[in-house]
């Protein structure tokens, strides 16, 4: 860097003073002295910005678990819309532990009747469908989803046998309102006995039960 600036720093702590107020005003060496800083300035504020980041996202991943049941495993709580029948602790846990036996019971039989609705698919999508392998994979789909059904009125009746004579009536009349019959209109996303577990009181009725 080229520098007209003509100081001898030396002798008394005035001169040195003198001598470097000098050369720190000198615009070239000021300009070098302001990149500097803005160069750590915006390290620093990076820094910072990554921090919050990964807070944030720290903070995201917990609450996306906390929705998904604490560990992201079966093991849930009994999920929204329960409230209505004012359940007591013992029978939220007693309902809560049939509700994982029964998703482990048929997570299995989703997973298969997702394999043959795809297969289906395949064979419907041929250039030449084979009709009798059709017809072979809808009669398979069918024997699922009945299965899956008779899965879940099975634990709606082991539900309903823990409730009182007052929660039972309502229970059964929400049943009855459709929404948890969804399997009779084809729709597996909430049907066969999925449920949502209780939770937060939301007002609307869980899918599947």
């Amino acid at each position: 860097m080229h520098t007209d600036v003509k100081c001898k720093c030396t002798g008394n702590g005035l001169k040195m003073n003198a001598c470097v107020g000098a050369i720190l005003s000198h615009p070239e060496i000021n300009k070098v002295l302001f990149n500097f800083l803005k160069l750590k300035a915006m390290k620093r504020v990076g820094n910072i910005l990554m921090v919050v980041l990964l807070l944030v996202s720290t903070t995201g991943m917990a609450q996306g678990q906390r929705f998904r049941g604490g560990d992201g495993n079966a093991k849930q709580t009994v999920g929204k819309g329960y409230c209505y029948l004012n359940l007591t602790p013992e029978q939220e846990q007693k309902i809560n532990d049939l509700r994982v036996k029964h998703l482990k019971g048929i997570t299995p039989l989703r997973n298969e009747l997702n394999e043959k609705q795809a297969h289906l698919r395949t064979l419907e999508s041929a250039d030449k469908p084979d009709m009798a392998a059709i017809n072979k994979t809808i009669d398979e789909i069918s024997s699922i989803k009945t299965k899956l059904m008779k899965a879940r009125v099975a634990h709606r009746a082991e539900v309903s046998q823990l409730l009182t004579d007052e929660q039972r009536v309502l229970f059964n009349a929400h049943g009855l309102k459709g929404k948890g019959m969804r399997g009779h209109r084809g729709n597996m996303r909430g049907g066969y006995g999925m449920g949502m577990g209780l939770g937060p009181c939301m007002g609307n009725k869980p899918r599947g039960f």
